[in-house]
């Protein structure tokens, strides 16, 4: 099963706080990260809510559309 980003942006966020952010270069990567996942998450929800089913959970629809989609594979040219 795949991680969704904002759990490793969680964990990169984890290991940087275990080692301590006192000088001004760790600072500014916390930030990067801690705005990271904010914006990872915002993201993770929109597209749920959008698609009705949460991180990497396959929907009946999802093969639905892989299917119907099939005919744009190299594959499928080959077949043709």
């Amino acid at each position: 099963m795949r991680i969704p980003p904002s759990e490793r942006t969680s964990q990169q966020l984890g290991e940087l706080l275990s080692h301590g952010v006192a000088d001004g270069d760790a600072r500014v990567e916390l930030l990067k990260l801690a705005v990271r996942r904010i914006v990872e998450e915002a993201l993770e929800a929109e597209v749920a809510e959008v698609l009705g089913r949460e991180h990497y959970v396959h929907g009946a629809s999802s093969k639905a559309i892989r299917e119907e989609l099939d005919w744009l594979t190299p594959s499928a040219f080959a077949r043709r």
